[in-house]
């Protein structure tokens, strides 16, 4: 087995030296686990595009925005037009999204929104798992937000059991919830059993 790590980019990168762990049981040393390492930023975006093309290793485009010292737009509009090749059109959908997700590291959304639209992104699952997400967040902060103003600071138990919701109709009930409650007591009496554990 040969492993890897792949740092996406240089922020946070501990430098060269760190690509072992080594188990300790009481004071001694008992295993050592050691890593290759793939700097991203380090590799050459033109010459590994054109081995993903000739290889037909569509997947790895994502990680392509990432690669060379400086963001280069026509990089990122390459890893674009390799995308379009991929044959399925969901395995098409999931690598725009990577290059959608991991070119934002390096990327303004404006550019990428420009290079991929959003109708192609909502093909793959992935991405509309991203969207869930995001609403389901911002629907808690939606209750923890009009919570606060009309009651003050949230108490860390209410704020918990909010944060244990997952469902977004359930979520929305909550919003309504805690905008014509009365008390703490009234919209904690609301929450799903599940949230708070009985």
């Amino acid at each position: 087995m040969y492993s890897v790590v792949v740092w996406l980019t240089a922020e946070g990168y501990p430098g060269p030296g760190h690509n072992r762990l080594a188990g300790v049981v009481r004071g001694q040393q008992q295993l050592t686990f050691e890593f290759a390492e793939v700097r991203l930023w380090e590799l050459d975006a033109e010459e590994k595009l054109a081995w993903i093309e000739a290889e037909g290793r569509w997947s790895l485009l994502p990680l392509v925005p990432l690669m060379g010292e400086e963001p280069r737009p026509e990089v990122l509009e390459r890893a674009v037009e390799g995308a379009g090749k991929v044959g399925e059109a969901q395995e098409r959908a999931d690598v725009y999204t990577g290059i959608a997700v991991l070119g934002g590291l390096r990327y303004g959304g404006d550019l990428i929104r420009r290079l991929i639209r959003e109708e192609v992104l909502m093909e793959s699952p992935i991405y509309r798992e991203i969207l869930e997400r995001g609403a389901i967040r911002a629907k808690r902060e939606a209750i923890l937000e009009v919570l606060a103003a009309r009651f003050g600071v949230v108490p860390k138990e209410v704020a918990g059991e909010i944060g244990q919701v997952e469902d977004r109709e359930e979520l929305g009930r909550l919003v309504r919830m805690a905008a014509r409650c009365r008390s703490w007591e009234e919209f904690a009496a609301e929450l799903p059993t599940a949230a708070v554990g009985t």
